[in-house]
């Protein structure tokens, strides 16, 4: 792009002397010659610009080359894999997929220089998920992530859920409680999202017919794509699934929830 800018510059530059030297009568021969150095000097500049591109490619590159051949070529691959992922952004499980590698990055960077960082955040991979879904999608999330901190100041978590739903998604989330002070401290964001046109049910967790769910989930049916946390008891795992059986088995255990949840109105205690 900088040699295509020197190049019209240079180009003008010939244009201009020209018109110029037409107006106070130079020789044709003298046009002729300065014209020539015009576009030497031109294509010199070009050529100088290029080294300094090329030296500054050299310098970010060069660190790779000492690289194993194996590890370059992983690098190449992921960096592929990458590019496509990013150029369709209107596939969920792209978005979630690239994010997930933006967070590792993220990662990677912080252990580096010995400082904390999480890994598998159900509000972030949540967050992620809405941000990809526009007007007429569907989110259909069970959510046992009641701390309205999280919810108010983990990066604007509660910002784009009442964002999404003013956009046009249909946001349906099950709030499932341990005690009903949990459920007094969560009423300022519940009643946000129902201000926002979010339909917002809630239920108590030793009132359920059933316990083994006991876990974060979404379902968007639309982009075929379901995150949940295993019911596993020791660190729990994000997981992100495009499998139909899944997902079915999800929108199935949500349709049940919702058998067992109370719709909730602003003051409804």
């Amino acid at each position: 792009m900088v040699n295509i800018i020197i190049g019209v510059i240079g180009v003008l530059s010939v244009v201009l002397f020209l018109w110029l030297s037409g107006e106070y009568g130079f020789s044709l021969q003298e046009q002729t010659i300065s014209s020539i150095l015009l576009m030497v000097s031109t294509l010199l500049m070009n050529v100088l610009t290029s080294i300094f591109l090329l030296h500054r490619d050299i310098k970010l590159i060069r660190p790779t080359l000492s690289l194993p051949t194996e590890e370059q070529k992983e690098g190449y691959e992921l960096m592929l894999f990458l590019h496509e992922l990013r150029k369709n952004k209107k596939n969920a499980s792209y978005v979630l997929a690239v994010d997930q590698f933006d967070h590792a990055k993220n990662a990677l960077s912080f252990a580096s220089n010995s400082a904390d960082f999480r890994i598998n955040d159900i509000a972030e991979t949540n967050k992620t998920l809405l941000g990809a879904l526009g007007k007429g999608d569907t989110f259909d999330g069970v959510c046992m992530l009641v701390d309205p901190d999280i919810w108010k100041y983990n990066h604007g978590y509660l910002n784009v859920n009442v964002e999404k739903a003013k956009e046009g998604v249909k946001i349906r989330r099950i709030f499932v409680y341990d005690s009903i002070e949990q459920f007094v401290a969560m009423t300022d964001v519940m009643d946000k999202l129902v201000e926002a046109d979010t339909k917002v049910f809630w239920c108590m967790k030793d009132n359920l017919d059933f316990k083994e769910f006991c876990q974060d989930f979404t379902v968007v049916k639309e982009h075929n794509v379901s995150v949940h946390i295993s019911v596993q008891k020791v660190n729990p795992t994000v997981i992100v699934s495009n499998s139909d059986e899944q997902i079915n088995n999800l929108q199935s255990q949500f349709s049940k929830l919702l058998g067992s949840a109370l719709k909730y109105e602003p003051k409804s205690i």
